[in-house]
């Protein structure tokens, strides 16, 4: 099963996207790298039993929701260099199927976008949202204007040089940009500022402006309820520091004097 996120479909062209997905079902194929392509899927399979397990309340599931907090966490970290090595596989297998510049453009604006909308456009995001609690943001609604200003305008080489000098991120599944494209044959990276089209503009069609208003309506409503979560929290917290240092009277109990 591939879940194509709609950041992918916003951040890439058609024919970028086209590659992506090919590249993927290669991937996932197991034709060419059947060992680390199955130890790279269990970094996903043990944190969905992890996030499964977290939601159970029931007593006999507590040994197994113990046991995937701590083991989902742990595989991840030492599993690291196996999910590099098979992204570089698949890198090799997108190049029986293209020629190795449109290789290096794809593999320069997926690891592009993807590092600039983790490390600079939701922190940013949620940075406001903090800041100003009632302003209604719409964060996919204006994620492709933001890249287009940002690699496609005249900030393109500035963007590529700030993640290319990027160090590897351990906790990311993808190599660094200098390894996928050395391991393709390339020593710099290229992206095509002509591009005129996103994929979710040909692939979702008059639907796409629908499913940006849903993504954000979502993004919204787990905001406000993180919101609440922390709020009751802060109110716990400051009721438990109250009843320790004796602002308060605990239920039954009278203070001295």
């Amino acid at each position: 099963t591939l879940i194509i996120g709609l950041p992918v479909l916003q951040s890439l062209s058609p024919e970028q996207f086209q590659g992506m997905v090919a590249r993927r079902i290669g991937q996932f194929s197991k034709r060419y790298n059947p060992v680390t392509n199955w130890l790279y899927q269990l970094r996903d399979i043990w944190h969905q039993y992890r996030a499964c397990y977290a939601k159970e309340k029931q007593l006999g599931q507590g040994p197994l929701r113990w046991f995937f907090a701590v083991y989902a966490p742990f595989y991840s970290a030492i599993s690291i260099f196996i999910a590099w090595q098979d992204e570089l596989a698949a890198d090799t297998y997108a190049m029986s199927l293209y020629n190795d510049l449109e290789v290096l453009e794809m593999i320069t604006a997926d690891s592009l976008c993807h590092w600039f909308l983790l490390t600079q456009y939701w922190p940013a995001i949620h940075r406001k949202a903090a800041a100003e609690p009632k302003t209604i943001l719409q964060p996919h609604a204006a994620m492709a204007s933001m890249l287009r200003s940002k690699f496609f305008g005249g900030e393109t080489e500035k963007w590529i040089e700030k993640y290319f000098n990027t160090p590897p991120d351990w906790r990311n599944t993808k190599p660094a940009l200098l390894d996928r494209i050395e391991n393709i044959g390339h020593s710099e990276p290229r992206l095509n500022t002509a591009v005129t089209e996103i994929a979710a503009t040909r692939y979702l069609g008059a639907s796409v402006n629908g499913m940006i208003s849903l993504f954000d309506k979502l993004w919204l409503k787990e905001l406000l309820e993180e919101r609440k979560r922390q709020q009751h929290q802060s109110f716990v917290d400051k009721l438990k520091s109250k009843l320790k240092f004796g602002k308060i009277s605990k239920p039954g109990v009278k203070k001295a004097g």
